[in-house]
């Protein structure tokens, strides 16, 4: 008796330091996970939600605030890497077909409204009739994360970003979120078979949107930013300089250059480069650092676009 007594002893012994090791390890993935979640995103983010109308919800968190850009889904817009004019809805669709994951519609929209955009999220749910705040707590529901982590949602969204996504839509009041509607941001465009479309006016949208959209952190820092385009596509520069502004860095020079790169460059002193304005503009625009000294009379950052830019603004196809 005394033997199995120490025999059963033993047993639940190493069934409880087995139980705390696991419990041990559990918690420790959880804090990991949610302390990544959690922490404070360096810049401003922004994501296609392809609902009806299509949105893109953009958070600074230093505001604590969330913004939504209403855009009705057959507005045309033209197509990034060449895909001529398209409605929102036909570009969702070849986006799918052409197995872009995403990108190109994120891509079309963010130079249509000049907002530099991080992710994409399909989504089914048609929101129309429904308050901004309620729909969007649907999409990003609870349940919704056991849905991500199985991958059974269309998104180019982290798994991080999206509990992210989750926690502050639901922590959110109805004050707290401000929506810029673009039904108004169109021009009538009549076509040569007489049939008339809707056409995004990038001046009506810049003037709807405004300083809405600012990052307070990179826009404290107060750097400025040259662009240079060394492709021989026409007016990118112009447009990486609209996407730059609308999150609060100061562009104060738009030029050419003749001898042609492949990738974004990117110039500046060692001080600089350890700005929030210099990462931001090396993250979103997949830029190289480079020994090649920026004009320091001009600005406080030079950004040389190459070819590789040039294939997302390429509007040949129009």
């Amino acid at each position: 008796m005394r033997a199995s007594s120490i025999v059963r002893f033993r047993t639940r012994y190493i069934s409880w330091i087995i139980f705390c090791v696991i419990a041990i390890i559990f918690v420790i993935l959880i804090y990991s996970l949610f302390f990544r979640v959690l922490k404070d995103v360096p810049f401003r983010q922004a994501f296609v939600i392809t609902t009806e109308p299509l949105r893109i919800l953009s958070w600074d968190k230093s505001r604590i605030a969330l913004q939504v850009v209403s855009i009705p889904s057959d507005i045309l817009i033209s197509g990034a890497f060449g895909y001529g004019q398209y409605s929102l809805v036909a570009m969702r669709t070849l986006d799918t077909m052409d197995h872009k994951n995403g990108q190109l519609l994120s891509e079309s929209v963010a130079q249509a409204v000049g907002v530099p955009i991080t992710g994409t999220i399909i989504t089914e749910s048609q929101s129309s009739d429904r308050p901004v705040l309620e729909s969007l707590k649907k999409i990003f529901s609870w349940r919704s994360i056991g849905v991500r982590i199985v991958g059974r949602i269309g998104t180019t969204v982290s798994l991080s970003d999206w509990i992210h996504l989750v926690f502050m839509v639901h922590a959110l009041g109805t004050d707290d979120i401000e929506v810029l509607n673009l039904t108004s941001a169109v021009n009538d465009l009549v076509r040569p078979d007489g049939t008339t479309v809707h056409v995004l006016d990038s001046e009506k949208v810049d003037y709807i949107v405004g300083n809405t959209l600012h990052d307070a952190r990179l826009r404290n820092e107060n750097k400025t930013v040259t662009i240079i385009n060394t492709t021989m596509v026409f007016g990118i520069g112009s447009k990486v300089a609209r996407m730059i502004n609308r999150f609060g860095i100061q562009v104060v020079s738009v030029g050419n250059e003749a001898q042609a790169i492949t990738h974004c460059e990117l110039a500046t002193d060692n001080r600089t480069r350890s700005s929030l304005t210099y990462k931001f503009l090396k993250v979103y625009f997949k830029c190289r650092d480079t020994d090649v000294a920026g004009d320091s009379a001009v600005s406080d950052i030079t950004i040389r676009l190459g070819s590789s830019i040039a294939e997302l603004f390429d509007t040949r196809g129009e």
